[in-house]
């Protein structure tokens, strides 16, 4: 990269030069020193959910990751799961979806094929479960692993965070099913969304589209998947999904609030 092109970058970087390095440093310091996936947003969002008035009082919660591949990215949850475990004092379960086949073939315009290769991310189910501890893994395509006999028999309830990461807008589309009324049992009324790979997506394709595809067809019926304004500050790939029918959701567990 030329020194023209560099500068440039760092003068309209929405992130400051010092905000730059101090990433650039974490991520190295974790990747060469402690071998491990540096993700400080999924810190953040499980933080901010967690530290809601509303959240406090559940004996546990789950926490699924739709796409896992190497597993990196759920092994760095599970040292988050330690850490918030003892901090709010509330079970969490992780759970990661995944073919491990890689990224299939398609034809579908709105996926960006120009962007991906069939057998993308693929990774090996035995040695990704050899890395993780307390994750548990569902394998198989994500049109079948979603569905409601599969999350009693895992025991998945209490869901506050999903974080996306299937690149197609297809697949993407197929794992919003959990947004359905049959599975709003297993969801609290307000629940955390990160979309990992909405950088590269567009108003017409990948998970950018997905989103408003689901809006589209969905906000009359009281469902939306909304920016999260608050979390945007730090990274606009955060949003939450709000289920305006979910028996709790105008319950009000804040205390009384004085100026």
């Amino acid at each position: 990269m030329n020194l023209s092109l560099l500068c440039s970058k760092l003068i309209l970087h929405k992130k400051s030069f010092l905000q730059l390095v101090a990433l650039k440093l974490f991520e190295s310091y974790n990747k060469f020193i402690l071998k491990k996936t540096f993700r400080p947003e999924y810190e953040i969002l499980i933080d901010y959910y967690l530290s809601k008035e509303e959240n406090k009082n559940l004996d546990h919660i789950s926490i699924i990751e739709f796409g896992v591949a190497s597993g990196k990215s759920l092994k760095y949850l599970e040292d988050l799961k330690i850490k918030f475990e003892k901090r709010y004092k509330v079970e969490i379960r992780l759970f990661g979806f995944d073919s491990f086949e890689g990224m299939p073939k398609t034809e579908n315009i709105y996926d960006q094929p120009y962007d991906w290769n069939k057998g993308d991310y693929i990774s090996d189910y035995h040695k990704v479960q050899s890395k993780v501890k307390s994750a548990n893994l569902i394998k198989g395509d994500i049109k079948n692993t979603v569905n409601p006999d599969l999350f009693e028999s895992y025991n998945i309830s209490n869901i506050l965070i999903i974080l996306f990461d299937l690149d197609y807008f297809s697949s993407t589309i197929n794992s919003f099913k959990i947004f359905e009324n049959s599975f709003s049992s297993y969801m609290l009324p307000r629940v955390g969304l990160f979309f990992d790979n909405i950088h590269s997506s567009s108003e017409i394709s990948g998970e950018y589209y997905s989103i408003q595809n689901f809006n589209n067809e969905n906000i009359k019926n009281g469902k939306i998947i909304s920016k999260d304004f608050y979390l945007e500050k730090f990274d606009n790939r955060y949003y939450q999904f709000l289920n305006l029918n979910h028996k709790l959701f105008s319950v009000n567990k804040k205390k009384k609030q004085i100026l």
